[in-house]
């Protein structure tokens, strides 16, 4: 089966640059290098502060990384439902561990209500720091 062929110019994602064409002089035209400063404008802005890390669709990428780390400690009570705040301004798509100070769980809760600002977790682990990092 073969692999559907990968978008270009999806959201986030940085375009092609077009052909530099020098003049028969040897130099290039104000033209061109306004296009080549437009380019460097896309990259800069896709890479500083527009990564995202998201699920692919059936054309797209798995995305770029526009996350955010947050950092909790679990009820003193095993399976007791955390709201932890976020400033993602939408509702996260998923999460991923990147630390826990002890051996346990970390499981969405509530995850339909997840929203702008707030996600909810469980822990079958009492009191555990753990870090994630929210994907939108």
């Amino acid at each position: 089966m073969a692999l559907p062929k990968r978008r270009e110019n999806g959201l986030g994602h940085i375009p092609r640059a077009g052909r530099i064409k020098k003049e028969k002089d040897g130099t290039i035209s104000e033209s061109v290098i306004g296009a080549i400063q437009n380019q460097l404008r896309l990259i800069t802005e896709a890479i500083n502060g527009g990564l995202r890390l998201t699920s692919g669709g059936a054309l797209g990428r798995t995305g770029n990384l526009d996350g955010q780390m947050v950092e909790f400690t679990t009820p003193d009570i095993a399976d007791t439902e955390i709201a932890i705040p976020h400033s993602l301004g939408q509702a996260p798509e998923g999460y991923i561990v990147v630390l826990q100070n002890k051996a346990g769980s970390v499981y969405t809760s509530n995850f339909g209500g997840w929203d702008n600002n707030t996600v909810y977790f469980m822990s079958d682990a009492t009191e555990m720091l753990v870090n994630v990092i929210l994907y939108k």
